[in-house]
């Protein structure tokens, strides 16, 4: 029931306090191992082994504070230092011993387990050589091996430190390690996310060694109503198989529009298929119909200045080519969507000149559910079936208390009503091809569904022949 899972506020109890031992030194950019336990699975031994490296080595480890309560902490630099110095076996070798009789006997019973033992371990070491965690420590990405050593790394001085990049319900790891191909060798994904917000993120897939695979940089530059958008930031989003073949879905926005998805071959990184969106998508999911799959999306269609509407789109997968004769808002040949649906703007956060935005899509065996988030002041829910139809519409108590709040204020002229707002909100106009939600078209093809009462699903005006200006594609 979404009554009960209804958020409110933009507060984040889950911050974790700053621990003192990272203030240890001035220099913020080392990186700290700050307990035992952490030293010991950098190193990939036990606790008492780096306890003892400390003591008959010289493992570099400090502490803050003195006696038994002192706080130890290590630099990875300084770590790795010690490790290229430092002898490779964990204690000095002990002197050989001749085996006795029985030992002698022991060693004969044991033999054949011994053979079949070290087929087992080669199968399994070379496994362990393999790329199992993947990190970007500071500007440098870091990956490691099952068990945390470092197989190989490689620096990024323009990157943005950080785990994840994306943000909402396309949150995602800024780093992966996966078998791409098939071949038993998982490769290592990573998003560059630039510091300088005019440059392009670009995608970088690595070999298992190290080596780098393809990289494919979202740096295309598009026009709308003379106005240039360059700086995309883009992102991994999914791996998955469609028409016997894999992919690799990613996906870049602009921080205005539009919005970009794009279908990559993960063994060359040769682009698949791309679709262009007038705004941002914010939600999506990959879905089976009739036996094939459909890529289902949702956000905002609002190039230009204005609202907009919130929309819903579902397109074929792998995604077709674009069509020469239906020019998107950019002047390119765009991917025609298999459905486009815009639905109704939230009446007070219109009235506030703030969006109406979806936040999440889910889907199961038989429906797709959308969740509106009302200008942050709430949670419509969008139950639709597996041909898309709206079935039923929902709210969260603090929509409900706050269209309370701005009809008491004057923001709207009637007060919440379950039915009246659910008959509002239920309205739904599909549209042939993609349009822009800003447009006298489609604010035509919305007062002619609002005037049929008895009306929740209209038809809207064929697209594009819209009457926006577009720079042409060349």
């Amino acid at each position: 029931d979404p009554r009960t899972r209804c958020t409110h506020g933009r507060g984040d109890s889950g911050m974790l306090e700053r621990n003192p031992v990272a203030l240890a030194k001035p220099d913020p950019e080392r990186n700290v191992r700050r307990s035992w336990k952490e030293i010991a699975d950098y190193l990939g031994v036990s606790v008492r082994a780096v306890q003892a490296w400390e003591k008959e080595r010289g493992l570099p480890v400090h502490r803050l504070g003195t006696g038994t309560r002192a706080r130890v902490f290590a630099f990875v630099d300084e770590l790795e230092d010690w490790r290229s110095r430092a002898a490779v076996a964990p204690f000095a070798p002990r002197r050989r011993r001749v085996p006795t009789a029985y030992t002698r006997v022991l060693i004969g019973l044991l033999s054949s387990a011994v053979v079949g033992g070290l087929v087992w371990s080669a199968i399994r070491s070379a496994d362990f050589r393999q790329p199992a965690v993947s990190r970007l420590e500071g500007h440098v990405l870091v990956v490691r091996d099952r068990g945390g050593r470092i197989l190989w790394n490689r620096e990024f001085p323009d990157s943005q430190p950080g785990a994840f990049v994306g943000g909402g319900a396309l949150d995602r790891p800024i780093t992966w390690v996966q078998d791409l191909d098939g071949d038993g060798r998982r490769e290592v994904l990573f998003s560059l996310d630039p510091k300088d917000r005019n440059r392009a993120s670009t995608l970088y897939v690595f070999e298992s060694d190290g080596r780098l695979r393809w990289s494919y940089p979202f740096d295309q530059v598009e026009f709308f109503e003379d106005r240039e958008f360059l700086g995309f930031r883009g992102h991994f989003l999914e791996f998955f198989e469609s028409g016997g073949q894999a992919h690799l879905l990613a996906i870049a926005r602009h921080h205005y529009f539009p919005s970009q998805l794009v279908l990559l071959d993960p063994a060359s990184g040769e682009v698949v298929g791309r679709y262009l969106h007038p705004g941002h998508i914010r939600a999506y999911a990959v879905v089976e119909s009739n036996g094939d799959r459909k890529l289902v999306v949702a956000g905002d269609n609002n190039p230009g200045s204005g609202l907009g509407h919130p929309f819903l789109a579902v397109l074929d997968l792998p995604l077709p080519p674009p069509v020469p004769d239906l020019p998107d808002l950019f002047g390119r040949p765009s991917v025609p969507p298999r459905r486009y649906l815009l639905f109704e703007k939230v009446d007070f956060c219109a009235a506030l000149e703030e969006m109406t935005s979806p936040s999440t899509l889910l889907t199961d065996s038989d429906r797709v559910r959308v969740l509106l988030n009302a200008c942050n002041r709430g949670t419509v829910q969008l139950d639709f079936d597996r041909d898309f139809t709206l079935r039923s519409v929902r709210f969260c108590d603090a929509y409900r208390a706050y269209h309370q709040e701005a009809f008491r204020s004057g923001l709207v002229d009637h007060p919440f009503d379950e039915e009246e707002e659910r008959r509002l909100l239920m309205r739904v106009v599909e549209f042939e091809g993609v349009p822009d939600a800003n447009s006298e078209a489609v604010a035509r093809a919305f007062e002619r569904c609002r005037a049929d009462p008895g009306r929740s699903f209209c038809d809207g005006e064929v697209f594009p022949r819209l009457n926006r200006g577009y720079r042409k594609w060349d």
